[in-house]
């Protein structure tokens, strides 16, 4: 199967719309902030015709961007997002590269998803759960084949139907070589600086992440994430305060299934242990605090030099865009409304400079 360059410029549009899908999946209420639908899957699965590059940087656009704008970066949620997105990232390639045309979007979406999952079990078992990370295994996996296969009946029917699809293909396989190479694009801006006070702040929130996660006394990290919790109280962050509750109890509750140590309590032939009760109050602590962190620390108006760095700035550029056009969203016309607000994004995309891969 012929893999194709897209013209300069649509790789921020298909960034755009990852970044866009993201933060409305991210919205969505969930028993773990780590479970996805998978929405910000569609770009990527739409990729999958475009040449290697191009997918690898859609992929690394998709999770930083994503991560920038929902204030994660220093979080086990963009662990869990970069592991889950670039397992799937390489497993619908893989499988798309050997499948060839009798793979479909569809059994890309469930390969992904399962992929996705999978990782993301194994790192919530290591990092978060624990051993009752098994306990939610079944409905996650079944939750992403159901949630993977819709995606990709959505993306086969977009690819039919989307002039803005068509017309990245087309352009793409009659692409000029000099246009490919970059000699009609300028170069990357390299001299972008790094000291603004959206870069500082998000380097000391970085070096306050590692000492913090590194902590290992819980009362000390106990102290700190009450400090954390009151500023971020202070400075009037939003985020869902009884969600944060919840989230806490969860974690403490699926690492006391696995008991060990002294039995503090015997409830009726449960035990609650000393051991499992420190474990679970300890990731509860770590986890929540890297979120305060990260939220209190990163920002979208951050910008990094070099070719990526423009890339994701351009990214952010057709993101304002699609924010700005989202209202022409019909569900009832949901294809050929979506497909209308991309064409009008990329048009003003390719009127502006976008460097080259």
């Amino acid at each position: 199967m012929t893999r194709l360059t897209p013209e300069p410029g649509s790789i921020q549009v298909f960034g755009a719309l990852g970044a866009f899908l993201s933060v409305i999946e991210y919205l969505f209420p969930k028993p773990l902030p780590f479970l996805r639908l998978g929405l910000a899957n569609m770009p990527l699965m739409l990729a999958l015709n475009l040449d290697i590059k191009s997918y690898t940087a859609i992929a690394l656009i998709k999770v930083v961007a994503a991560a920038l704008l929902s204030g994660t970066l220093f979080s086990y949620i963009f662990l869990f997002s970069a592991a889950g997105t670039l397992a799937s990232a390489i497993v619908m390639r893989l499988l798309w590269k050997t499948g060839g045309s009798a793979f479909s979007f569809a059994g890309a979406g469930v390969a992904g998803a399962m992929a996705s999952n999978i990782c993301q079990l194994a790192l919530a078992r290591f990092f978060v759960l624990g051993k009752g990370a098994w306990y939610i295994a079944p409905p996650f996996l079944a939750a992403g084949i159901i949630t993977g296969f819709a995606l990709g009946i959505f993306c086969n029917r977009f690819s039919d139907a989307s002039r803005w699809y068509r017309r990245i293909i087309r352009r793409g396989s009659a692409a000029k070589p000099e246009i490919q190479n970059g000699a009609s694009q300028p170069a990357a801006n390299p001299s972008i600086s790094i000291l603004t006070l959206p870069n500082c702040v998000f380097i000391a929130g970085g070096i306050c992440a590692v000492f913090y996660a590194a902590l290992s006394d819980i009362r000390i990290k106990g102290a700190l994430f009450a400090a954390l919790l009151l500023l971020f109280i202070a400075l009037k962050k939003k985020t869902n305060y009884i969600f944060t509750l919840i989230f806490f109890v969860f974690i403490v509750f699926f690492n006391i299934l696995v008991p060990y140590g002294k039995v503090l309590w015997n409830l009726g032939g449960f035990c609650i242990t000393e051991g499992a009760l420190a474990g679970g109050l300890s990731k509860a602590f770590t986890v929540q605090g890297l979120i305060f962190i990260s939220r209190l620390s990163v920002s979208s108006k951050m910008r990094f030099p070099g070719k990526f760095g423009s890339l994701l700035a351009g990214t952010f550029l057709c993101l304002e865009r699609i924010n700005e056009r989202k209202g022409q969203i019909d569900r009832r016309r949901l294809i050929a409304s979506l497909d209308s607000l991309l064409l009008g994004v990329q048009a003003q995309q390719e009127n502006k400079s976008a460097p080259s891969l």
